[in-house]
C-alpha cells in the first residue's frame, strides 16, 4: 500500500514538472516573439516616417560629387561603395554621404552633377534622390505587426494558466486556457522540434540534389570566364542550441563570350574569403545556355552537396515521427480536458 503510494506521487510529481516545463516554454517563446517584434516594428515605422517626412518637406537639388570611396569589407563590416557630395541650398552649401550600389558607383567620377533630396527646414538632413526607404520600412511594421500579437496571445495564456493553475495532486492541462489543439501543438516541444527539423530536412534534401545536378552540367558544359570581385560581406546568425555560425560571402561580375553581364554572389571558406580583395579578378564557371547558373572556379562544393543531401534525409525521417508525436500529444491533452470539463458543464 506504502509502495502504491509512494508511486502515485511520483506520477503526481512528474507530471507537475512536465506541465512547468510546457508553460515555461510558452513564456519563452511568447516573449521571444514579442521581442523580436519590437525590434521589426520600430525599425519599420522609423523609416516610413523618414519617407514620409521627405515626401512632405523633401526638395530636389543638384549637388557635386566630391570622392569616391571603397570600404573594403573586414570581420565585422562588409564592402560598401560611398561618394561624398556637396549641394546649395539657400546661400550655404551642405555636404552629405551616401551608400551606393557598385553600378553606380563605378559610372560616378569626382565632380559629376548628381540629385539630391533635403529637407527644407533641415538641410543637413539629405540622401541621393531616388533613395526609397519605404518598401523596408513596410516590410518590417508588418513583420512586427504578426509577431507582437502572437507574443502577447502565448504571454496572455500563460499568465491566465499560471493564475488558474489547478492545486498540487491534479494534473493540469498544458496552457490551460488555450482550447485549441493546434494552439497547443505550438508550444509542444516535440510538435515544435519535429516541425523543425522537417521543415529544414524538407529544404536542404532537393537543394541539396539539385545542387549535386548542377555540379554534373558544370563539369560537362561549363566554360570559364574572367570576372571582377564587388563586395565582401559577413553573416552571424546563431541557431537554438545558440551555436554561431558565420557565413562568408562575395559578389562578382563577369562577361560571357557573347557580351552578356551577370552579378552573382556565392560563400565560400573564412580563407578564401579573406585572400581575395575587393576588385580583384576571379575566374568563373557558367553555363552558355543559362549564364545565371555560374560559381566561382576556386569552389568545388559538391562533397559538402552530398554532406547535404544525407543530414537533410535524416532530418526528414526523425522530424516526421517527432512531429506526428508531438500533435498526438496535444491531441490526447485536448481530449483529456474536455472529458474533464463535459460532467462539469452537465451539473
Amino acid at each position: 500500500m506504502r509502495s502504491c503510494y509512494k508511486l502515485k506521487m511520483t506520477q503526481l510529481h512528474f507530471q507537475g514538472s512536465a506541465t512547468l516545463r510546457s508553460q515555461l516554454s510558452g513564456l519563452w517563446a511568447g516573449l521571444l516573439f514579442l521581442s523580436i517584434g519590437a525590434v521589426f516594428l520600430f525599425a519599420g515605422l522609423s523609416y516610413l516616417n523618414e519617407d514620409r517626412r521627405f515626401a512632405r518637406e523633401g526638395r530636389e537639388a543638384i549637388g557635386i560629387v566630391l570622392e569616391k570611396k571603397l570600404h573594403e569589407a573586414s570581420d565585422t563590416a562588409d564592402t560598401s561603395y560611398q561618394i561624398s557630395y556637396s549641394f546649395a541650398a539657400g546661400n550655404r552649401r551642405f555636404g552629405g554621404r551616401d551608400t551606393v550600389d557598385v553600378d553606380q558607383w563605378d559610372r560616378l567620377k569626382p565632380g559629376d552633377p548628381i540629385r539630391i533630396q533635403y529637407i527644407v527646414s533641415a538641410p543637413g538632413i539629405n540622401r541621393l534622390s531616388g533613395d526609397s526607404y519605404w518598401l523596408a520600412g513596410l516590410v518590417f511594421a508588418v513583420i512586427g505587426s504578426v509577431f507582437c500579437p502572437l507574443g502577447a496571445v502565448l504571454v496572455g495564456a500563460w499568465w491566465r494558466g499560471a493564475a488558474g493553475r489547478q492545486p498540487a495532486g491534479q494534473t493540469a492541462a498544458v496552457l490551460h486556457p488555450i482550447r485549441s489543439p493546434l494552439l497547443g501543438a505550438i508550444v509542444n516541444p516535440a510538435a515544435v522540434f519535429g516541425a523543425a527539423m522537417l521543415i529544414i530536412g524538407g529544404v536542404m534534401l532537393p537543394a541539396s540534389v539539385w545542387s549535386i545536378r548542377r555540379e554534373h552540367e558544370f563539369d560537362a558544359n561549363g566554360k570559364t570566364a574572367v570576372g571582377i570581385i564587388l563586395t565582401k560581406s559577413v553573416h552571424r546568425d546563431t541557431d537554438w542550441r545558440h551555436n554561431r555560425q558565420t557565413d562568408y560571402t562575395v559578389r562578382y561580375r563577369f562577361r560571357t563570350e557573347v557580351g552578356l553581364t551577370v552579378e552573382n554572389s556565392q560563400d565560400v571558406s573564412y580563407r578564401r574569403w579573406h585572400s581575395i580583395r575587393e576588385r580583384d579578378a576571379v575566374d568563373v564557371i557558367y553555363l552558355p545556355s543559362h549564364p545565371s547558373a555560374n560559381r566561382l572556379a576556386v569552389n568545388h562544393p559538391i562533397t559538402g552537396f552530398w554532406i547535404g543531401t544525407v543530414l537533410g534525409a535524416l532530418l526528414c525521417c526523425a522530424g516526421a515521427p517527432l512531429l506526428g508525436y508531438g500533435l498526438s500529444g496535444a491531441m490526447r491533452t485536448w481530449r483529456r480536458r474536455h472529458r474533464r470539463a463535459s460532467p462539469a458543464r452537465r451539473s
